[in-house]
């Protein structure tokens, strides 16, 4: 959308967010609608930008803390906010909460290689200053992993169910015909998780170190703007596997051929937080989570999806592209790490 000055007109319907600009003191000149959220401001001298949120009290507290955590810890990653005249990171207007940033100009001419090797140093970078290690004891989750291992197996039962029903009709529909197809990989997919999980849990010790880091929790390249990440509405303390799970299936299902560039540019995160063998086990386990196809395959079976038949085909086709990077992602465990750890293992 072009800038345009804004016309008497319209301001009633941006009162608002007048208001809000208000409590920082900014008067614009220009002003653009980006989003129902999002604003770009201009006051002759700034460029900003006027976030609406849907903070909620409770989560509001959570959002100021990752802020005040980041100016004191200088993570330079954080994209910092405005304070308003009274010192504060937002101001209320009606029942609406915003907070104002500045307007970080993208560089567009950059390639999927310098994007992603950004991305990796930027939110490699914050998770490594960010680490906390704290002991958990092994049995406060050994028995929620087993029983995710006995829903892996039961999907794979229920999914041959599936297959055997659609390969039963005589004119199979475009989606039934896709399921068959992909059936191997899930099939493979499932086996592995099983593996994983079986990895994961080998080791008989009481307690391990689990690491917390600073999650965005809604990572992907649409909230990396340059060396920036933006739109922390969502982040939280949790281990880091959890921001790359969301960064990943982000990326695999809606950029596909992208997917050997994640794996091949990875190192790049490495180098920034290296994640342990546990860890990129459980990283793979999340990339093999089964729930979201089967639940796209079950509600066609029952026909209750809301979606016409090339919708239904187009979103299993992007909960499948995660399954297959997932596959992807093991293979590159299995020959880049493991091999690497039971080197380290024979040295020591």
């Amino acid at each position: 959308m072009s800038r345009f000055s804004i016309p008497d007109w319209w301001w009633p319907q941006v009162e608002q967010e007048k208001e809000a600009l208000q409590a920082y003191a900014v008067y614009p000149l220009h002003l653009e609608k980006v989003t129902n959220q999002l604003f770009r401001v201009e006051d002759g001298k700034q460029t900003y930008a006027l976030k609406r949120t849907t903070l909620t009290d409770e989560t509001l507290k959570n959002w100021e803390l990752v802020y005040q955590y980041a100016y004191s810890h200088n993570l330079t990653a954080v994209l910092p906010v405005y304070l308003t005249r009274e010192g504060k990171l937002y101001t209320k207007t009606g029942q609406s909460v915003y907070y104002l940033t500045p307007w970080i100009h993208e560089n567009e001419n950059r390639s999927d290689q310098q994007i992603i090797e950004q991305i990796y140093h930027t939110i490699g970078s914050l998770h490594g200053k960010t680490k906390q290690s704290h002991p958990v004891q092994t049995d406060q989750f050994k028995q929620q992993f087993r029983t995710y291992q006995t829903f892996c197996s039961e999907t794979k039962d229920r999914l041959l169910e599936y297959v055997k029903v659609f390969e039963r009709s005589r004119y199979m529909s475009p989606f039934e015909l896709l399921v068959c197809t992909q059936y191997r990989d899930l099939e493979l997919a499932l086996n592995i998780a099983d593996k994983r999980i079986e990895q994961f849990l080998e080791e008989d010790d009481e307690q391990f170190a689990w690491n917390d880091s600073l999650c965005h929790g809604n990572l992907s390249r649409f909230h990396t703007v340059n060396s920036y990440l933006i739109n922390w509405e969502q982040s939280h303390q949790d281990n880091a596997v959890m921001d790359l799970v969301h960064f990943f299936q982000q990326e695999a299902a809606e950029y596909g051929p992208i997917a050997d560039l994640l794996i091949e540019l990875f190192p790049a995160y490495m180098k920034e937080n290296e994640l342990t063998l546990k860890e990129h086990y459980l990283l793979t386990m999340y990339l093999l989570n089964p729930t979201p196809y089967i639940a796209k395959v079950q509600a066609y079976s029952v026909k209750s999806s809301d979606y016409n038949m090339v919708d239904q085909i187009k979103h299993l086709q992007h909960e499948y592209r995660k399954i297959n990077f997932g596959l992807a992602w093991s293979d590159y465990v299995e020959k880049e790490h493991e091999s690497n750890f039971s080197m380290d293992d024979l040295e020591s």
